[in-house]
């Protein structure tokens, strides 16, 4: 499995110490789409949008390991308990691209996934997000988000679909909001 730690630069960064970070564990297993078995995954903020070059390095992933979960990252966002607006949303970019193409902004016709995570970072906290099912399983037609292996594909996660703070293993479709009106996260201070 490969696995990644990006220092994400949302809203000023900080060196004390006694303000911990704020760690989102991502994990997938992404099929090629269109036959193209390279992946090419960017994080930004709502700062950065979908239709634009990101200023960010993408990490790369092969899609063609033999891993329950082909991608794994994590976002790690030194931020402060006080900044809690750098923390509302994350977009993450994922690029299809074949194996003889060095970057995906070289091919034009790449497939492109754009998913949307709201309120994914708490401050001192660690979370985590899964795309289908919580043991990665290959998404194919009959999976849950049979719509995930066409070209184009967005995705809005809600802040309730985000596992955090909680313990045990997160069941699929489990709301980890606390409050029946969906107003306070596990996380949530």
């Amino acid at each position: 499995m490969f696995a990644w730690a990006i220092a994400l630069g949302v809203g000023p960064l900080t060196s004390c110490a006694a303000e911990p970070n704020a760690v989102l564990d991502v994990r997938m297993h992404l099929p090629p789409v269109d036959g193209r078995p390279i992946a090419h995954v960017q994080v930004g903020t709502t700062d950065d949008r979908f239709d634009e070059l990101w200023g960010v390095a993408p990490i790369v992933f092969d899609l063609d390991v033999p891993e329950s979960c082909n991608v794994s990252f994590s976002v790690n966002a030194a931020t402060p308990r006080a900044d809690r607006a750098s923390l509302e949303e994350l977009r993450i970019k994922i690029w299809f691209c074949a194996r003889e193409m060095p970057t995906c902004a070289e091919d034009s016709g790449a497939p492109v996934w754009r998913v949307t995570l709201e309120r994914p970072l708490y401050p001192g906290e660690r979370t985590e997000w899964v795309l289908g099912a919580d043991a990665c399983a290959p998404l194919t037609e009959g999976s849950r988000l049979r719509e995930a292996v066409e070209r184009d594909f967005s995705l809005t996660v809600d802040r309730c679909q985000i596992r955090g703070c909680v313990d045990g293993d997160a069941a699929t479709g489990r709301d980890f909001c606390i409050d029946s009106d969906r107003a306070r996260h596990p996380c949530d201070p």
